[in-house]
């Protein structure tokens, strides 16, 4: 066992054959030796008893922040009031200008697109192509999830992966956002300590924060300022500056809920420079 960290159970597989092996004998067993069919059958034992302490062990181990991981620490954290940031992909909107071919088609939800050849978004949900000349708008999403798809900006020219020839442009007219990897144990770890048992109503600096940084897994850190009469600034650290705009505006109405902000504090939010 690792003795530099902290076990509920100890324990020594060795000394637990030893109580095992003599209380065989006080039993009125043979004194036994390696090789020796009985002594391998307590063999077995020891080894399933062995795995029962590991396993009560690890059990207690997952309950507590320090040691838990994975789904444990997520319902640690739920438990406290503090969930784990989910994976999100990246979100925009085109418009498809087709030119009059006389044929009528369903292009379905989950089509694929690119502006590198790169990074591919799917249609969110299914374009009727009418035949004629016309102009639709709708929803796309980044096969990927995590800030990859971030930073599309408005305006790029996208095509299809399989080419359709009667689009005769694609274009964004709305930046790709919203894109972050799940929360790591590790940050999510430190959000529960630091956060976890904090009240989600702000005035405090801590809270402030805690507000903050439940917005997004692409905020590294967040501090709050006392600016002066009521004015509180926010800054952010960002892990990446593709979407920034995005986060920093989720942040700012998380901030500035009726549920969250002091009637009498006036709340500015950007990211760290």
């Amino acid at each position: 066992m690792d003795n530099t960290e902290i076990h509920y159970l100890t324990y020594d597989p060795e000394e637990i054959f030893q109580e095992m092996n003599l209380a065989y004998i006080q039993a009125g067993g043979d004194i036994l030796y390696p090789g020796d069919e009985k002594e391998m059958l307590l063999r077995g034992v020891q080894a399933m008893i062995v795995q029962v302490f590991a396993g009560v062990d690890a059990a207690l181990r997952m309950d507590t922040l320090r040691y838990a991981v994975g789904d444990y620490l997520d319902i640690y954290g739920e438990k406290r009031n503090c969930v784990r940031l989910a994976a999100s992909a990246a979100r925009g909107r085109v418009k498809i200008a087709f030119k009059a071919d006389g044929i009528t088609r369903t292009i379905a939800a989950g089509t694929a697109l690119t502006a590198d050849g790169e990074r591919i978004y799917l249609l969110d949900e299914d374009v009727e192509k009418t035949g004629y000349e016309q102009e639709v708008e709708a929803g796309i999403t980044c096969k990927e999830t995590g800030a990859i798809g971030n930073g599309l900006p408005k305006g790029t020219q996208m095509q299809f992966v399989t080419p359709n020839v009667a689009a005769v442009s694609i274009v964004t007219t709305e930046e790709a956002t919203g894109g972050q990897a799940q929360e790591s144990d590790d940050a999510y770890r430190e959000r529960i300590r630091t956060y976890g048992l904090a009240s989600t109503t702000t005035g405090p600096q801590s809270q402030y924060e805690s507000v903050a940084k439940n917005v997004s897994s692409e905020i590294i850190d967040a501090r709050a300022l006392n600016l002066g009469a009521g004015e509180v600034g926010v800054y952010l650290i960002l892990a990446h500056e593709s979407g920034a705009q995005a986060i920093v505006e989720s942040v700012y109405n998380a901030l500035n809920a009726q549920n969250v902000r002091p009637l009498t504090d006036h709340v500015t939010v950007a990211a760290a420079k």
